[in-house]
């Protein structure tokens, strides 16, 4: 839990817990555990605080105020144990058409198929019967659910009994509490309704709405009800939910309407649900009779309407002026930035404030929309006037860097601002990629059968009258082709010839010229047959140098017989914005300078780092800076009076910043054109505490330039040096005690330094991987010696494969576990030196990449072994492996090397 989140009742919040969880941590748990396996609750534990939020400036009645409850920190431990449950299951219980606080679904298939809905009701201009969109508003939906009705859709959908004691019990047992003028009112002892701020209570809504969507279909089963079908091939939409919010669809006639009706009226009757018809809208598809319009709308009692406004936040109508639709997040970006306008704030504070705020406020549209790019360049320069100052358009101020430059990383001498249009691009590329991984989601079927029925979404065209949602990502469609490959499975669903199945970052495709019958095949045939191994016979005849390496680098796992897709930028296979936005943008050339990375991680104020950046990058208004902007000033600088004023002046070569370096511990270098050049001298002959004192100075300096030029006066050398250190000293002191709450302790792994023995009954194997690269080999090496540090026995083999270093170790560890099923031990620790593998395989994510092929088969292996526990050591402590690994690569051929065997290896050695 967040440390700072409102304490409940008893004035507890989770950093207490946090902060003592060595003193109560036991407590805790036993406390929580007990009231779970005796299904009840002490008086109190229940027990919420209903803190009233005014919605309007000032409030007259009770429904101007939002409500949130506060609840005990334990109580959330009890609440959150049963939640994690509870959502296992959610997934194989809730119909498809609920996308709300499912693990794997997500809001925005929500709105495109509810964009692509709208899109074909528009163009459905032909045929005897229309279709019908009804958006429907439930009234105050979490505070009316009746809690009988809860407990028989529970019970109904095949939850046990006592699971669903446990959860009537948290929700029956609450009681609210007003804080009011310093006294409480209450308690007040509900009879219905969830609370929204409860752990449990999203999941219980939905299993609730459940119930209307079961009686849809029961009604659509018996031919009552007929949904819309968007495509030939498309799946039948009814109905489309998430959490409160619906949509309705069914054929425009007065039966239809009335059996949508009549099933609104008996879930409301049952559930305690109102429906709001008069915020509720109807659409209708373009070929519905005016009068069947007017009717139905007269039976529902709702409004008609041509666009049904937002869906979940976002246009649910996209017309032909997309700038005038999306204008609200221009307006949006430009309130937030005059409001700061008016605050004190440093270039550091703004830095901080655009990153996470200005620039995050178009995310959630470019999630599933394609920004206009003249409105991506009038935020992007709206930001920048604010960056560097200006408060509006129109009145004074000095851009003195572009955009473009600003956005480039800090390593490469920008400040890391983004560009907003690719990053947009990569927005939409994760839903894409949901398309091509997941193809039986229902937005993916949905989409597939409308735009790309005969191919899958790597092969995707725009097609004729596509809507703007699929205008949107397919503009992302290059940079997932262009990072995407196809993991090796069985090799029987990819094409050799066809398909990207090459690691290889630039090109995935073959390169070698081989006969169209080849091409044509799959991958399976470069296997030994009946087996899971390259058939290197066979590749080494067939493929140029180039793909038989890159072949040779895909480990071929076991247990995986399908070929999936993965991200390639990733080193976990999965996609990411992050990942994709700097595949986009790897275009850059290398970083001009290394004292760009060092400055940024300089332990000093953020802004004093931003003023060296900008005194790095030369936009500092110094006087020769200024008169190249057409600016009048003076050109001498105002300490010295002898020379024209530049950065490298000011801050250095000046008499009175020289005195200041000469007299402090850094010393004076005057050999340097450029400051660039003379911080990196300085980040190359000093330490990072002297580095960060240099930068302090550097901030003194430019504040007594400032003062000197301002208000006349001129500092002193030994003042300006102790007020550096001095401030560089509390700043830090500072940092180190800014540590209230303190972070959780949590398992990671530092590795031992030295081999220690296993518990008593184990035994411990260490493993450890060596490449060969010159002969395209690897080879492993594992000893295993039980809990008195005796030796047992060691192995060591060759694999052929022009494996990376981590999917060596990863392999290494499988081999390992296969040779542990030769032994009959009970507990085996398995030990290793690669952190990368270690995480991986406490990792619950399943890497679709080779990677996680040689992960998924070490799991497998694992769980058959019986008792065996993973763990982490540094390579000094497992010489006894890496040594037998490396013997292995000696008596390869690899080239000539000898030891002195220690005496536990002789017998290995000899065997």
């Amino acid at each position: 839990m967040h440390p700072d989140k409102s304490p409940g009742p008893d004035g507890m919040n989770p950093a207490f817990f946090q902060k003592f969880w060595h003193i109560v941590g036991d407590d805790v748990s036993a406390a929580c555990l007990k009231f779970i396996q005796h299904c009840e609750f002490p008086v109190g534990l229940n027990e919420n605080l209903l803190i009233l939020i005014p919605k309007t400036p000032n409030p007259n009645h009770i429904t101007e105020f939002r409500p949130i409850a506060l609840c005990n920190v334990i109580y959330k431990i009890v609440a959150k144990m049963l939640a994690n449950r509870l959502k296992l299951v959610l997934g194989s219980i809730i119909s498809e058409s609920q996308s709300a606080f499912i693990p794997g679904r997500s809001i925005t298939d929500n709105v495109m198929i509810s964009a692509e809905v709208m899109h074909y009701l528009k163009r459905k201009r032909q045929g005897r019967e229309g279709a019908a969109a009804l958006k429907i508003d439930m009234s105050k939906a979490y505070d009316r659910i009746e809690w009988n009705f809860l407990s028989s859709v529970m019970l109904k959908m095949g939850f046990s009994s006592d699971f669903v004691k446990l959860i009537m019990l948290c929700v029956s047992t609450v009681t609210y509490k007003i804080p009011r003028d310093g006294l409480e009112i209450g308690p007040l002892a509900p009879s219905r309704g969830l609370r929204q701020w409860d752990p449990l209570s999203p999941y219980l809504f939905i299993i609730c709405a459940q119930g209307l969507s079961s009686l849809i279909n029961h009604y659509e089963r018996a031919s009552l009800l007929h949904g819309i079908r968007i495509a030939r091939g498309a799946p039948c939409l009814t109905h489309l939910f998430f959490a409160d919010d619906c949509f309705l669809f069914f054929k425009t006639s007065d039966k239809e309407a009335s059996v949508m009706k009549a099933a609104l009226t008996l879930y409301g009757a049952a559930s305690g649900q109102r429906v709001n018809f008069d915020k509720s809208s109807i659409s209708f598809s373009a070929n519905t009779n005016k009068e069947v319009e007017h009717s139905i709308c007269s039976l529902l009692g709702v409004r008609g309407t041509v666009n049904h406004g937002n869906y979940l936040g976002l246009p649910s109508f996209i017309g032909r002026s997309k700038s005038t639709v999306f204008r609200y997040i221009r307006e949006r970006v430009w309130k937030r930035l005059q409001g700061w306008n008016q605050k004190l704030l440093s270039r550091a504070g703004k830095e901080i404030l655009l990153k996470t705020v200005a620039q995050a406020l178009p995310i959630y549209a470019m999630n599933t929309y394609l920004l206009p790019m003249e409105l991506c360049r009038e935020i992007e320069r709206m930001m920048n006037s604010f960056w560097w100052g200006r408060t509006g358009p129109g009145n004074g101020g000095i851009i003195w860097m572009k955009w473009d430059r600003m956005c480039k990383p800090k390593t490469h001498g920008g400040i890391g601002f983004k560009r907003l249009h690719m990053f947009n691009v990569a927005m939409l590329g994760k839903q894409g990629w949901r398309l091509l991984t997941n193809p039986n989601i229902l937005v993916a079927r949905l989409f597939k059968a409308r735009y790309y029925p005969n191919t899958s979404f790597a092969e995707a065209r725009l097609g004729s009258n596509p809507s703007y949602v699929w205008r949107s990502i397919l503009t992302a469609h290059p940079a997932i082709i262009r990072g995407g490959r196809i993991q090796i499975g069985g090799g029987r669903q990819t094409v050799i010839g066809s398909a990207p199945w090459l690691p290889d970052k630039d090109n995935g495709f073959i390169s070698s010229t081989i006969p169209a019958n080849i091409t044509a095949a799959t991958v399976d045939s470069l296997m030994v047959p009946n087996q899971r191994k390259w058939d290197y016979d066979v590749v080494k005849d067939i493929f140029n140098n180039r793909d038989r390496d890159l072949i040779f680098r895909i480990p071929l796992g076991s247990r995986r017989d399908h070929d999936t897709w993965f991200w390639l930028p990733d080193s976990k296979g999965l996609y990411t914005v992050r990942s994709c936005y700097r595949m986009l943008d790897s275009l850059l050339p290398p970083p001009n300078s290394s004292a760009w990375r060092k400055l940024w991680q300089l332990p000093v104020p953020a802004k004093v780092k931003n003023f060296l950046w900008r005194a790095m990058a030369n936009v500092i208004p110094t006087s020769d800076n200024l008169l190249q902007r057409r600016v009048e000033v003076q050109t001498l600088c105002p300490i010295c009076h002898s020379s024209s004023e530049s950065i490298l002046h000011i801050l250095v070569t000046c008499h009175f910043a020289k005195s200041c370096w000469i007299s402090s511990v850094i010393g004076f270098n005057g050999t340097c054109l450029t400051f660039v050049q003379w911080m990196e001298d300085l980040f190359g002959r000093c330490t990072i505490n002297e580095c960060s004192l240099a930068a302090m100075i550097c901030w003194g300096l430019w504040l007594n330039r400032n003062n000197k030029v301002w208000k006349g006066v001129n500092g002193r050398v030994q003042s300006l040096l102790n007020v550096a250190g001095q401030s560089l000293f509390f700043w830090q002191q500072a940092r180190k005690s800014d540590s209230f709450p303190p972070p959780v302790p949590v398992s990671s792994a530092h590795g031992s330094v030295c081999w220690e023995k296993p518990g008593a009954g184990w035994y411990k194997c260490n493993v450890d991987a060596a490449l060969v690269r010159p002969r395209g080999l690897i080879s492993f090496g594992a000893v295993i010696r039980s809990a008195g540090g005796e030796f047992i026995e060691a192995k060591n083999d060759i694999l052929p494969g022009s494996f990376d270093p981590r999917e060596a170790e990863a392999l290494g560890v499988k081999e390992a576990l296969s040779w542990l099923k030769n032994f009959s031990f009970k507990s085996v620790v398995l030990e290793m030196d690669s952190l990368l593998v270690f995480n991986a395989l406490h990792d619950k994510l399943d890497y679709p990449n080779g990677f996680g092929s040689v992960i998924a088969d070490c799991r497998a292996l694992a769980q058959s072994l019986g008792e065996v526990a993973f763990s982490f050591v540094r390579r000094s402590a497992n010489s006894a492996a890496h040594t037998v690994a490396w013997v292995g690569s000696s008596l390869s051929g690899a080239g000539e090397w000898s030891f002195v065997p220690p005496p536990w290896l002789c017998n290995s050695l000899a065997a």
